[in-house]
């Protein structure tokens, strides 16, 4: 684990093309992306957990999200189909490349702590503690690393 002074959230919206931000507020109960305005669905911090995916050199390439409340029932509906994206039986996993790693394995991690966000036509946005979510400073650089558009918070 990784642990970070500043900014411990990862912010991850869900449109055609991932975008991610960071967040220092886990408090926060609203944030605008490109004029869209999301919403908390909750203050239930514990809706989902996510497991890191791994290549066969054991480096984060992506995150298996599961959902483990009702505040997150049909959390995955709507999410759109992209590269990004892999659905299973009650996870979805999202890849930091632009598609799936062949060979990537979950970890099992169970890490919870998470806060669902909604606009409001619908579309999806995560914020997750990057604290569990990084093993390491080469997982952080992967995140950083990741194919898609970090955006600001406003």
């Amino acid at each position: 684990m990784v642990k970070q002074d500043s900014d411990p959230w990862l912010v991850l919206v869900f449109g055609r093309d991932l975008c991610l931000a960071r967040l220092s507020e886990s408090t926060r109960s609203s944030f605008t992306v490109d004029r869209v305005e999301y919403q908390a669905v909750d203050s239930n911090f514990l809706p989902t957990f996510h497991d890191r995916l791994v290549d066969e050199r054991d480096c984060l390439v992506g995150i298996r999200i599961w959902t483990a409340s009702t505040a997150a029932a049909g959390l995955f509906n709507g999410l759109p189909n992209a590269t990004y994206l892999t659905f299973g039986a009650g996870f979805v996993d999202v890849w930091l490349s632009e598609a799936p790693i062949p060979g990537a394995k979950s970890t099992g991690d169970q890490a919870f702590g998470a806060r669902i966000y909604r606009s409001a036509s619908g579309y999806l946005a995560l914020a997750i503690d990057i604290d569990y979510l990084c093993a390491s400073e080469g997982d952080l650089a992967n995140v950083e690393r990741a194919n898609a558009r970090w955006v600001a918070l406003t």
